[in-house]
C-alpha cells in the first residue's frame, strides 16, 4: 500500500468532491493510502457515490471553517486532533467563499481561508511533498473584459503578465499564489497552480457555483411544462452563440490535480490551464445536444420571439416548481431557491468574449485525457438523476 495520503480543502464543492473521488482510484486504487476530505458544511459517504472499498479509506471532516482565521485555537485544534495528519503527503486547495460579494469582500474572504488552510498544514503535517492550489479563470480578469487598459489575447495562456491596475488588486489569486510561494520555499514543498475555467459538475448539495445544476433545472423543468420535443431557443444572442469557450469537466479537473501532483519533476512551480476541449466549443455546437439530453430540440438565438428565455422563463414558471418536483419524485436540496441562477444568466448571455483557455502546457507535461465538453454535462446530469435532484 501506498505511504502517500491526500488532504482535501473544499470537498463539499464540485471540485474538492470530484477530488475526494479520484484520489481513491486515479491513476490506481493505490495511489494514496488514504483521503482526508475536509468541508465546512457536513457530507455523508454515501454522498460521494463510492464502492464499499473506496468509502473505507475515505476520511471525512466537517465543521472545517477557514473563516475563523489563524489565530482560532479552537480551529488548529480541532485540525490537529485530526487522526494521522501528521502523515499526509499532498494537499489539495478547492476551497473558496463569499460569492456574489464585492471584490474587497471577496479577497478577505478567500486571503483568510488560504492563509489559514496554509498555516493549518505548516504546524501540523511536517510530511508534505506537493501542494495543488486552484484557481481559476479570474486570473486572466475575464470579469473585467471591454474595461480601460484591459489586455485581451486569446486564447488565454499561463505565461501572460498578471493584470495592470486597477484590476490587479481586485484578483484574490494573485495573493494566494504568492503566499503558496513563500510557504512552499519555507518548507520547502513541491507546488503547482491549476486554472479552470467554468467547472462543469456534480454535488450531493446544491451549489451556488454549479453552471450544470443550474442549467440542468431549467431544462428539466422546461420539459415538464412544454413537454418532450419542444423548442428551447438558446436565451443569448448571435454573439454568445457563436463565441468560443473552454469548460473543465470535474474528473478531468480532478485528475489533472492528482496526476500534477504525482509528477513533480514536470509540474513543480508552475500553473496550468486544465479544459475539457483543445480549442474549446461553442454554444452552438453543445446547445443542441445539450437539450437533446432532455429530449427536447434547442435552436439558435431568436431576437423575434418575444417569450421569456432562460432564466427569465424558468422565474416566470416559479408556480411550476413545487408540482415539478413533487410528480418527478425530487429530493428538496434547496436546488430552486439556492441554484446559481445568476451563474445561468452571464454565461448564456452576458459573456460574449472569447474565452478560451490555452492547454498546451497540460499537454506538454503529459497530461492527455480530453473529452468533448458535452460529456461533462452529461455525466454532472446523470448523477444528478441518481440523487434526484433533477428528473
Amino acid at each position: 500500500m501506498s505511504s502517500r495520503q491526500a488532504l482535501i480543502f473544499g470537498s463539499s464543492g464540485i471540485s474538492g468532491w470530484a477530488l475526494a473521488r479520484e484520489c481513491l482510484k486515479y491513476p490506481s486504487e493505490d495511489t494514496f493510502s488514504r483521503v482526508i476530505a475536509l468541508s465546512n458544511q457536513p457530507l455523508l459517504k454515501e454522498e460521494f457515490l463510492l464502492s464499499d472499498k473506496d468509502a473505507s479509506r475515505l476520511d471525512l471532516h466537517a465543521g472545517i471553517d477557514l473563516g475563523k482565521g489563524v489565530d482560532d485555537s479552537d480551529l488548529q485544534q480541532q485540525f490537529s486532533s485530526i487522526s494521522g495528519i501528521k502523515e499526509t503527503t499532498h494537499v489539495y486547495y478547492t476551497a473558496y467563499g463569499g460569492h456574489r460579494s464585492d471584490h474587497s469582500t471577496l479577497t478577505k474572504i478567500n486571503e483568510t481561508f488560504f492563509t489559514t488552510a496554509l498555516s493549518l498544514v505548516s504546524k501540523n503535517c511536517p510530511h508534505i511533498q506537493f501542494f495543488s492550489l486552484q484557481t481559476g479563470g479570474k486570473t486572466y480578469g475575464f470579469e473585467f473584459y471591454g474595461q480601460p487598459g484591459m489586455p485581451w489575447n486569446p486564447p488565454h495562456k499561463e505565461r501572460n503578465p498578471r493584470l495592470p491596475e486597477p484590476y490587479r488588486s481586485k484578483v484574490f489569486y494573485y495573493p494566494q499564489v504568492d503566499a503558496l510561494i513563500f510557504a512552499a520555499t519555507t518548507h520547502n514543498w513541491k507546488f503547482c497552480e491549476v486554472r479552470p475555467e467554468i467547472i462543469i459538475g456534480f454535488t450531493p448539495r446544491s451549489n451556488g457555483m454549479g453552471m450544470a445544476q443550474a442549467l440542468g433545472i431549467f431544462l428539466s423543468l422546461y420539459r415538464y411544462v412544454r413537454g418532450e420535443g419542444s423548442e428551447v431557443v438558446f436565451p443569448g444572442d448571435e454573439a454568445m452563440w457563436n463565441v468560443p469557450r473552454t469548460d473543465t469537466s470535474q474528473d478531468t479537473l480532478a485528475r489533472f490535480h492528482i496526476y500534477a501532483s504525482l509528477n513533480p519533476e514536470r509540474t513543480s512551480g508552475c500553473a496550468f490551464n486544465v479544459a475539457d476541449e483543445d480549442g474549446g466549443s461553442t454554444w452552438r455546437n453543445d446547445w443542441p445536444r445539450l437539450c437533446s439530453y432532455f429530449g427536447l430540440k434547442g435552436v439558435g438565438p431568436d431576437a423575434t420571439n418575444p417569450e421569456p428565455k432562460g432564466l427569465d422563463w424558468l422565474m416566470a414558471n416559479q408556480g411550476e416548481w413545487t408540482e415539478w418536483m413533487e410528480k418527478a419524485g425530487l429530493r428538496d436540496i434547496g436546488q430552486m431557491n439556492n441554484s446559481s441562477w445568476d451563474m445561468l444568466k452571464v454565461v448564456l448571455e452576458f459573456l460574449p468574449m472569447d474565452r478560451r483557455m490555452d492547454i498546451t502546457e497540460s499537454k506538454r507535461i503529459g497530461f492527455g485525457e480530453q473529452t468533448e465538453t458535452v460529456g461533462g454535462y452529461f455525466q454532472a446530469w446523470d448523477r444528478m438523476k441518481k440523487a434526484k435532484i433533477i428528473a
